[in-house]
């Protein structure tokens, strides 16, 4: 029984192969008529062939005929089986030539290796300006023989030319046709291709398996940052791309990867690195078959724009009001960047309102804190930073800079004698400009100036001595205007 089901299994097994192979492998048999046939005349070397009846006559060595033949084959598939090739010529009494193939007498039929023209063909060229690089036509060693006992007219005689015929398919050899050359003393003579119903003709039998197209893969979308050109060097994949008739594991069916972008052709091959500008691309990838059947696959490719970056720090945080109201501000956008250098618009903002516009811009703010936000653009995106710009009074700057003498550490090491001094001279200054007498509080600002001079290298050191001075200064050239 084990044997039994061994047998059954191999059946159904090859039955199932020979099923899957059925899908694709075909057989035909066409019966081709030429397309062109002649006859050219060794006792004429420049008379133009007759077409009208072909012949191989050679009744004596100085008297020889031969005839051309070709065929169209293009419609037999590419990569097809010629299992075999039969050339057939009826007889045909020619008036005036008696006629016969007997005895030992064969008639020859031999590749033609140079290419002719019918219309300009005569026993010395192949075509007007072209001469045979032998007299009589280039042709090979004889690929098939007849030699039949032919008397009468209406006999179809065969050569056997399926070497000859494969190697036209195959792409080994090229198809200039067939000539047809006799033994002396043959005289025979044929329909040529002019006679529909008895012309030449070459019955092919043949097998092929059917093409299966290619699948095109271009790979997964893709998105990339320009670089600083504003262009991205990306890398078209197609090496996914199959097709059912390569070997396993390669594309060798596979003859060209070609990718476009619209109708411009971007390049060839498997991968290929191409410079992309900024946006959208739809990329398609070409892929052809040895047979020419082609499949496409279309894979977006963006290059997305660097935003800006918006840099307001160049902005002074404090400025001092001399009306104690609001002050004139310049609000300094010059670190703010673009990576691909574009022309960058900048827009400055306060509570939502545009308040200026500018890479460099003035701006009258109230007294108090202002929450500023720069806005910059490059034409395709825009980004945004915010400052605080506080504004103020004459009064309050002087506070500011007492408190700071007490807790910034940049003034730890005054003795806390000199600082309760000058700190009570910064707070006499202040309570004058509170109280709107702004002459007083110059004066006593610029008496602070004075303290800190006299101690300047001595209780403070002189770099920072001549900070606070400064400080000072700002304050008074504020309240002065």
């Amino acid at each position: 029984m084990r044997g039994v089901t061994t047998q059954r299994s191999s059946f159904v097994l090859s039955a199932i192969l020979l099923t899957q192979c059925a899908q694709y492998a075909h057989a035909d048999v066409v019966s081709l008529d030429a397309s062109y046939s002649c006859r050219i005349y060794r006792d004429g070397p420049d008379a133009l062939n007759d077409p009208g009846v072909l012949s191989v006559y050679h009744p004596k060595t100085y008297i020889e005929h031969r005839s051309l033949i070709r065929f169209d084959l293009d419609s037999i598939p590419p990569g097809a089986t010629i299992n075999s090739a039969e050339l057939r010529l009826v007889t045909h009494d020619d008036l005036n030539k008696g006629w016969k193939q007997d005895n030992l007498d064969y008639t020859t039929v031999h590749a033609v290796t140079k290419a002719w023209i019918e219309a300009e063909m005569t026993w010395n060229r192949a075509a007007t300006g072209d001469p045979w690089n032998s007299p009589g036509g280039d042709y090979s060693a004889a690929v098939a023989t007849n030699n039949d006992d032919v008397i009468g007219a209406g006999h179809t005689l065969t050569w056997n030319i399926t070497t000859l015929v494969s190697e036209w398919t195959n792409g080994s050899r090229e198809n200039y046709g067939v000539l047809l050359q006799s033994s002396l003393w043959t005289t025979l003579h044929f329909y040529s291709h002019r006679d529909s119903a008895n012309g030449p003709r070459l019955i092919v039998d043949y097998d092929y398996v059917a093409n299966e197209a290619p699948v095109a893969n271009a790979g997964p979308d893709q998105e990339h940052y320009a670089e600083a050109s504003g262009a991205k060097l990306v890398t078209l994949d197609g090496s996914d791309s199959s097709d059912p008739d390569s070997s396993e594991g390669t594309n060798d069916d596979v003859v060209s990867f070609r990718w476009y972008e619209a109708d411009t052709l971007l390049g060839e091959g498997e991968t290929l690195e191409v410079s992309l500008d900024r946006g959208q691309h739809a990329v398609t990838l070409e892929v052809e078959d040895t047979a020419g059947e082609t499949d496409t696959e279309e894979v977006l490719i963006t290059i997305l724009n660097n935003p800006p970056v918006a840099d307001a720090s160049a902005t002074a945080d404090e400025v001092i009001s001399a009306n104690g109201e609001d002050a004139s501000v310049t609000l300094d956008a010059s670190l703010s960047y673009d990576l691909e250098v574009d022309v960058l618009t900048y827009t400055w903002l306060l509570n939502g309102e545009e308040i200026a516009t500018g890479e460099i811009a003035s701006a009258l703010l109230p007294v108090g804190e202002n929450e500023i936000v720069l806005r910059v653009g490059d034409g395709a995106d825009t980004a945004e930073t915010s400052l605080a710009v506080t504004i103020v009074t004459t009064g309050q700057a002087t506070e500011n800079l007492a408190e700071e003498i007490y807790t910034s550490e940049e003034y730890e090491d005054i003795p806390a004698g000199t600082a309760n001094s000058l700190v009570s001279s910064l707070e006499a200054a202040a309570d004058s400009f509170h109280n709107g007498n702004t002459g007083a509080g110059v004066n006593k600002l610029r008496a602070f100036q004075n303290k800190v001079d006299a101690q300047s290298g001595k209780k403070i050191d002189g770099e920072t001595a001549a900070q606070l001075i400064s400080l000072a200064q700002e304050i008074i050239d504020a309240a002065l205007g």
